[in-house]
């Protein structure tokens, strides 16, 4: 017997059927939102000089390329805008002594931040020409009201937001007894840009009684001054100074944040 005719006996080998039986679809139900959504606005919430740190490297960049031409003329480092971020503060006026009204200074009460962009150079030192600020809201009551669907939701909504640099809103009505929305901030004349995400709904489960609703937030915004980027003469409308290059550096700074918060998702 040669090799070919070895070969066809082994193909013609009757061969043994196993049965394999398909396992039953079992349709399985989102979980861990609720767990996720909690820690996504802890880490936000508590995240004040990370957000601080990553808003700094926007305006450095927004405000260095801007005006690069004008750098060129002055090769020194000196020479050069230094921008910085810092705490802002609102002055509220209380009675003193002999009812005489004094200043007190006062940081954002929160959970967040609120900061001034401040511009230094020869001419000025500390001028605010803009502003940030960022809000997560305080999930000490563990969140336990807030059904998987909601949360879900929520982190669905977050997820499209902070993947987009214009226009857009998206609302939710009435899911499980709560309501969302969701939304950008987009004002290009205010050179400004955001976005915010929030759920609220009747606090049945939680252990705190303080309020009546639940109210879950999620937001950035982020502006320059006009003024500042622009010019304005007088009365004048605003005199532009390079509208694409400026549109095109805000839509980077956008995509910027944006990464930083999908990083957490």
């Amino acid at each position: 017997m040669n090799w070919f005719d070895i070969l066809k006996l082994q193909i013609n080998i009757p061969k043994q059927k196993v049965r394999i039986k398909k396992p039953k679809k079992i349709e399985e139900e989102k979980t861990g939102c609720r767990e996720k959504m909690k820690r996504v606005l802890d880490t936000w919430g508590n995240g004040k000089e990370d957000v601080k740190s990553e808003s700094l490297k926007v305006a450095e960049s927004i405000w260095d390329e801007y005006f690069s031409d004008v750098y060129d003329q002055y090769p020194h480092s000196e020479e050069r805008d230094k921008i910085t971020i810092e705490d802002s503060y609102i002055t509220r006026w209380e009675s003193g002594t002999g009812g005489k009204p004094t200043p007190k200074k006062m940081k954002h009460i929160g959970r967040g931040g609120v900061f001034d962009i401040n511009l230094r150079n020869r001419h000025v030192v500390d001028e605010t020409v803009g502003g940030v600020q960022f809000e997560g809201s305080d999930t000490e009551a563990l969140m336990e009201g807030v059904p998987e669907s909601v949360a879900c939701k929520f982190l669905e909504l977050l997820n499209t937001a902070t993947g987009k640099t214009g226009e857009w809103e998206q609302s939710v009505n009435d899911l499980e007894g709560w309501d969302l929305l969701g939304f950008t901030r987009h004002v290009p004349d205010r050179n400004r840009f955001g976005f915010t995400v929030i759920t609220t709904g009747v606090r049945t489960q939680s252990k705190h009684k303080r309020l009546d609703e639940d109210w879950y937030e999620m937001s950035y915004l982020f502006e320059l001054d006009p003024w500042y980027l622009q010019g304005i003469e007088d009365s004048e409308q605003w005199s532009v100074y390079d509208d694409a290059l400026l549109t095109k550096l805000m839509k980077e700074g956008w995509q910027q944040i944006n990464s930083k918060v999908r990083s957490m998702l």
